[in-house]
C-alpha cells in the first residue's frame, strides 16, 4: 500500500503540482496527510523567515546594541 501511495504522490507532483504549491506526500493518499495544513504552515514559516531576515538586515556594524541583546552579549569585538 505504501509503494502505491508513493507512486501516486510522485505522479501527482510531476503532473499536477504548481511550483508554489505544497508537494503531495504518500500520506496524502493514505488518508493520514493534510496538504492544506502543511501549506498553511509553510506560508507561516516563510513569513517568519522574511521577518527574521528583515530584522537581521537592520543590524549594522558599529551601531548601538538593542535592548533585546542581553548584557553578557554586549561588548567590544577584538579580532584576534
Amino acid at each position: 500500500m505504501q509503494r502505491w501511495a508513493v507512486s501516486q504522490a510522485m505522479f501527482a507532483n510531476a503532473h499536477f503540482k504548481k511550483p508554489e504549491d505544497e508537494p503531495f506526500t504518500a500520506d496524502d493518499f493514505l488518508g493520514r496527510g493534510n496538504r492544506q495544513e502543511r501549506s498553511i504552515k509553510a506560508a507561516q514559516d516563510k513569513l517568519a523567515v522574511i521577518s527574521a531576515n528583515a530584522q537581521l538586515a537592520r543590524i549594522k556594524a558599529g551601531t548601538p546594541a538593542d535592548d533585546e541583546i542581553p548584557d553578557w552579549a554586549r561588548g567590544e569585538y577584538h579580532a584576534g
